[in-house]
């Protein structure tokens, strides 16, 4: 949560953003951002990008297939996003000159939404806003909607199996030490 506050403090010095008293506008009592913040955020394509990045929505290293390098980030007007990830490694006089989206193994990979439009209909489905509701909102198709309430449901769900599991191997490995404890 360190990563947004330090971000709703850098917004809220931005002279695009309208004032809100005591700060209640960005961030929620839990410290979390809130749908003001995505808004506000993306009036900073670079901002928006690198907060992504430091929270770990877009990944801040990509390797080469080709290559196996390490991709730069570079700036493309060409793409909704701005950025893509590019080889720039030279090899006996030649350059790789692979690239892939910023989107690449994300979870706004294959879609067709823009960054922002991703974190709205996260947040709206993480809230329990009604499908109907997100719809006449955003403007979005019905099968868009559904489709991004499955992809929240099923990432919640291994969440939630991954947490299970990681408790029950420790569990497990507690009980054999005290068991091998007591056995000595």
């Amino acid at each position: 949560m360190q990563v947004c506050t330090e971000y709703g403090e850098c917004l809220r010095t931005m002279p695009y953003l309208p004032r809100f008293s005591y700060g209640r506008a960005l961030l929620g009592d839990d410290g979390a951002p809130n749908r003001s913040f995505f808004y506000y955020i993306f009036c900073d394509q670079a901002m928006a990008i690198q907060f992504m990045k430091e929270t770990g929505l877009l990944w801040s290293r990509v390797q080469c297939k080709t290559c196996g390098q390490d991709m730069t980030w570079s700036s493309d007007s060409n793409q909704n996003e701005g950025f893509r990830w590019r080889c720039q490694r030279k090899v006996a006089g030649k350059r790789c000159n692979q690239s892939v989206s910023i989107k690449h193994c994300s979870r706004f990979h294959g879609s067709n939404l823009t960054f922002q439009e991703v974190l709205l209909i996260t947040y709206d489905i993480v809230c329990c806003e009604q499908a109907r509701h997100i719809r006449r909102e955003y403007r979005f198709s019905a099968h868009t909607v559904a489709d991004w309430g499955n992809s929240c449901r099923e990432t919640m769900v291994l969440f939630f199996l991954r947490a299970a599991l990681l408790r029950l191997v420790v569990l497990t490995r507690s009980s054999k030490l005290m068991r091998a404890s007591s056995v000595g």
